[in-house]
C-alpha cells in the first residue's frame, strides 16, 4: 500500500522486531529501509526505533496488518497545509475476520464507527478515536510531547491526551 501512495515523497522504515527474515521483501522497494531488532522488544519499542531512525519531517505509523488507501498520505498532507495543523488524521475502517477450521480466513463484519471523528482531550480519557495508522504528525509534535509510554496498557489514549492538550488535529473525513 505504501508503494501505491499518490504522495511522491515517502520513506518507509520497516522495523522487523524479532520476526522472520524479510530482507528480500524490503529490498524490492527502493523507498524502504530495514531495521532488524533482535530479540523482540514489542510494538511500541519497534515504533520508537523507527522514529529515531526516520529522516522525514512527518511521521506516520503503519502496523503490518493495516492498509492505507492510495491517497491517504496525500490527503493528510493537504489537510495539514490547508489548516496549518501539525497533525492530520482520517477515519478508519475495522475489518473483523475469523479463522475457519480449515485455516482459511473469512470476513465476519466491518465497523466504521470506532475511528471516525477527530479527537478532543476529554475523549482520550475514555478511548482514543484515532488508530495509529490513521494519523500523520510533524516530527516536532513528538519532540515536544515525547513518545508513547513504553510500558503502559493505555499508551494510545495517553499520548493523544498529551498531544490534544497542545495541538489541533486536522481531520479528513475519508477512510
Amino acid at each position: 500500500c505504501l508503494a501505491a501512495q499518490t504522495y511522491p515523497n515517502i520513506e518507509a522504515l520497516v522495523v522487523n522486531d524479532g520476526g522472520e527474515p524479510i530482507d528480500d521483501v524490503v529490498a524490492a522497494f527502493p523507498f524502504a529501509r530495514l531495521i532488524d531488532k533482535r530479540p523482540n522488544a514489542g510494538a511500541l519499542r519497534a515504533t520508537l526505533t523507527g522514529w529515531e531512525n526516520a529522516r522525514g519531517e512527518y511521521i506516520g505509523l503503519l502496523p503490518d496488518d493495516d492498509w492505507l488507501n492510495p491517497d491517504h498520505v496525500e490527503r493528510l498532507m493537504n489537510a495539514m497545509v490547508r489548516s496549518g495543523a501539525r497533525i492530520a488524521h482520517t477515519a478508519g475502517l475495522l475489518r473483523y475476520m475469523e479463522r475457519l477450521e480449515n485455516g482459511a480466513w473469512v470476513t465476519t463484519g466491518f465497523n466504521a464507527t470506532t475511528f471516525c471523528q477527530t479527537v478532543f482531550p476529554s475523549d482520550c480519557l475514555i478511548s482514543t478515536t484515532i488508530g495509529g495508522h490513521q494519523a500523520l504528525m510533524h516530527r516536532s509534535v513528538y519532540e515536544d510531547v515525547g513518545w508513547y509510554l513504553l510500558d503502559s496498557e493505555i499508551s494510545d489514549n495517553e499520548i493523544h491526551i498529551r498531544i490534544s492538550e497542545r495541538y489541533f488535529y486536522a481531520y479528513d473525513d475519508h477512510v
